[in-house]
């Protein structure tokens, strides 16, 4: 019998702090940013863009990696990140939260003084909708020797969890192939989240690539996928996706969410929300809920359930930090 694996999920992640705001509608434009992707504006930009704003923001962890490992965390299953930080004030904050939140985290931290820990300031407007002003720094120059310090941590994983931001740097492409290897050879199911429709549409051959010799799970939105899948219309975009034999789960904002498992199509209910504070995150908790069914056995169906679960629940607080749950109603 193979020997039990500690961590339900490890997340290899670009992870980053988050600066968590609001404004109206026509502020996105005026700034030049946007709307509902991930902007990548620098750090002075992105300054500039928070003073504008009145330089109020509420400071959480952030990156698609921190939010699903802590997601799994707080539902008390045991859960690690891999990521890369920088020696200053964000990069504490950011190992102190994870640890207080029971995620494990021996953290990376770059030795070039002139980069920082990524930073994205999330700007909700009246919409519910948010749109993000990113400085990505150390957060992008991991490595396959960053990687290779956490091997353990992967092969003794039941699920590696790459988020899709990790596309953008050719440093962090490489990091990314060599922890599939580590994971491939130790038996540890991959798991790819898409997160930016325009990042993975840039990258998709190689995306794809990557899918097609490592059959990972695949998880994202609708217009994620159907970037990634080179498709306009979703009934074609989930074709595809059954059709390449891929097990997925495609949510689509308010409407149903999609589960795909051996070529079948599952239209899986969203919760009914009637007052959603923001989105932020809610996208990370559907694919933190979905993989722990997955890490446990169950169905794309079942696991996309407590998906939808999961992400009702961030969608009733400001940002994307889950709040813990009773162990009596961890999926149900």
């Amino acid at each position: 019998m193979p020997a039990a694996k500690t961590y339900h999920l490890v997340a290899l992640s670009s992870v980053a702090v988050d600066i968590v705001t609001s404004s109206a509608e026509s502020f996105i434009a005026e700034q030049g940013l946007v709307k509902a992707v991930s902007n990548d504006v620098g750090g002075a930009r992105m300054n500039e863009i928070l003073s504008a704003l009145g330089g109020k923001g509420d400071l959480t962890t952030g990156g698609p990696g921190g939010n699903v490992a802590s997601g799994i965390a707080v539902n008390n299953f045991k859960a690690a990140i891999i990521g890369k930080i920088a020696n200053d004030a964000h990069g504490h904050f950011f190992a102190d939260a994870m640890r207080k939140r029971g995620v494990d985290f021996t953290p990376v931290v770059s030795d070039d003084p002139s980069e920082t820990t990524s930073c994205i300031l999330c700007i909700t407007t009246p919409d519910k909708d948010r749109t993000f002003a990113a400085s990505v720094s150390a957060g992008h120059s991991m490595t396959p020797e960053d990687v290779e310090a956490s091997a353990d941590i992967i092969r003794n994983s039941k699920i590696l969890y790459m988020d899709g931001y990790l596309w953008g740097s050719p440093l962090t492409r490489q990091a990314i192939g060599h922890a599939a290897e580590i994971a491939h050879k130790a038996g540890v199911k991959i798991a790819l989240a898409l997160n930016d429709f325009r990042l993975i549409g840039e990258q998709r051959e190689t995306i794809l690539g990557f899918a097609n010799f490592y059959n990972p799970v695949l998880v994202g939105d609708k217009r994620e996928f159907g970037a990634l899948f080179g498709r306009d219309n979703f009934d074609d975009t989930t074709r595809d996706v059954a059709a390449a034999g891929f097990t997925a789960a495609i949510t689509r904002g308010g409407e149903n969410a999609v589960a795909i498992e051996d070529g079948q199509m599952t239209s899986i209910p969203v919760r009914k929300i009637e007052n959603i504070v923001d989105t932020n995150g809610a996208g990370d908790q559907f694919a933190a809920g979905f993989l722990s069914g997955i890490a446990d056995g169950m169905t794309a169906e079942e696991s996309a359930n407590i998906g939808t679960l999961w992400a009702s629940r961030i969608l009733t607080i400001k940002g994307a930090t889950p709040k813990r749950q009773p162990r009596d109603g961890l999926v149900m």
